[in-house]
């Protein structure tokens, strides 16, 4: 058996829109003369790309993050108008 050559590429493929979430396996097979040569690659199906980049997450949790954000700045303007209204709204200088 003798290997001459090897040829790698990458194709995109139209996958049915019910196809489940999970891993699959493509095999190949090439027919040239009075040889045979076979291929398997393995690829995950998912639905969304957020799933891939943990956009779901934030998503789940933008209220969260949200009033977080709001009660940390409704915390330092109260704590700026308290210093304000203590130190007379004076400037050392």
């Amino acid at each position: 058996m003798a290997v001459e050559n090897q040829k790698t590429f990458s194709k995109d493929f139209a996958l049915p829109g019910d196809l489940s979430d999970g891993m699959y396996v493509l095999g190949l097979e090439v027919l040239y003369l009075n040889s045979v040569a076979t291929s398997t690659v393995t690829f995950d199906v998912l639905k969304s790309l957020d799933t891939i980049y943990g956009v779901a997450f934030f998503k789940q949790n933008f209220v969260l993050f949200l009033t977080f954000v709001v009660v940390v700045f409704v915390t330092l303007a109260g704590a700026y108008i308290l210093y304000q209204t203590r130190n007379g709204g004076k400037r050392r200088g």
